[in-house]
C-alpha cells in the first residue's frame, strides 16, 4: 500500500480485514470440538493443530478454561484420565501438563523390563465418546511345564470337576 493511505483506526482494520480474511478458510465450532488426538500423535503435534484449527475459528468467542476443556476432550484416553478432576485455566497450562505426563509415559515405557518373555504390555485407546467408554481386560495365562497343582478360589468347580 502507498505510504499514508489510510487515515484512521477503522480503515486500517478493514483493509486488514478485507485482505487476511477468507471466509472459505473459516472453521465453526464444531470443527474444533471434533479435533481428537491420532494414536501416534505427540502432545506436542495435537496441541498444534488444535490451535491452528482455533485460530481459523475467527467468530468463536470463548473463554480459555473453555478452550483448555475442549482440547482435554481430544486427548486420548490416557491422559484424559491423568487429569480427571483438574482444573486447567488455560489450554498452555494444559498442555506444559500433558507434556510433562507425555515424558513420564515414555521414560516408564523405557524402563520397564518383563520379567519373563511372556509377559506383555497391552495398551488400549478409544474413541468413543466418555458415556460410550467401556473398559477392557486382557490377560495371560501361562502354565509352567512343571504343572505344580494350584487352586485359585475365584474360580468355582463345574460338572466333572473341571
Amino acid at each position: 500500500m502507498p505510504p499514508n493511505s489510510i487515515h484512521s483506526l477503522n480503515e486500517l482494520e478493514q483493509k486488514f480485514h478485507d485482505h487476511f480474511y477468507n471466509a472459505d478458510n473459516e472453521t465453526k465450532l464444531t470443527d474444533l470440538t471434533s479435533v481428537r488426538q491420532g494414536r501416534d500423535e505427540s502432545i506436542h503435534e495435537y496441541f498444534k493443530r488444535f490451535k491452528d484449527i482455533k485460530n481459523r475459528c475467527f467468530n468463536l468467542l470463548l473463554f480459555e478454561k473453555d478452550l483448555a476443556d475442549l482440547a482435554l476432550a481430544g486427548l486420548s484416553s490416557s491422559y484424559r484420565e491423568k487429569f480427571d478432576g483438574f482444573d486447567h485455566y488455560s489450554i498452555n497450562q494444559l498442555q506444559v501438563r500433558a507434556l510433562s505426563q507425555e515424558v513420564r509415559f515414555k521414560r516408564e515405557k523405557e524402563s520397564y523390563k518383563p520379567h519373563r518373555s511372556n509377559t506383555h504390555i497391552v495398551e488400549y485407546d478409544s474413541d468413543l465418546s466418555d458415556d460410550e467408554e467401556k473398559e477392557v481386560y486382557a490377560t495371560e495365562f501361562v502354565w509352567p511345564t512343571a504343572a505344580k497343582a494350584c487352586s485359585c478360589v475365584s474360580l468355582k468347580l463345574t460338572q466333572k470337576n473341571w
